[in-house]
């Protein structure tokens, strides 16, 4: 794992290496954790971006004011589509990635549906918004 991120922390680097001014934070940390988070999954790499997005969007749950509602659970409208294709992508291509290693354990334990996995996300979620479970 070691090489893999020295990989994505190299790529990012040389790819911002002729601009004079880098925002770090957006740049830099955002862009290599999207980065990692696609190699675990072995999602593409033009799925950065998305994953920035949804990231950015998700990450509205923690500033506590009013007004992200209706954007937090747009977002979610994007996630699950997304997850039921990559963990369709991964169950029948299983791959050496971090997501084809957690079906292979989950359906060892017995099957879950994509749609299950969601609604098992779905839940947590709300409950972290302060959303009763039903609503």
């Amino acid at each position: 794992m070691r090489a893999a991120i020295r990989r994505i922390v190299n790529q990012v680097l040389a790819e911002l290496e002729s601009h004079e001014d880098v925002d770090f934070f957006r740049e830099v940390a955002i862009r290599i954790r999207a980065e990692l988070y696609c190699w675990w999954v072995d999602a593409p790499r033009s799925d950065v971006d998305f994953v920035i997005g949804i990231a950015d969007r998700i990450g509205l749950i923690f500033i506590h004011e009013e007004g992200h509602g209706d954007a937090i659970t747009d977002v979610y409208g994007e996630l699950f589509p997304s997850i039921d294709d990559l963990i369709s992508r991964r169950r029948a291509r299983p791959g050496d990635d971090i997501l084809s290693r957690l079906l292979a354990t989950q359906d060892e334990g017995g099957s879950r549906s994509s749609a299950a996995i969601r609604r098992s996300s779905r839940w947590r979620s709300r409950r972290a918004c302060g959303m009763p479970r039903g609503s």
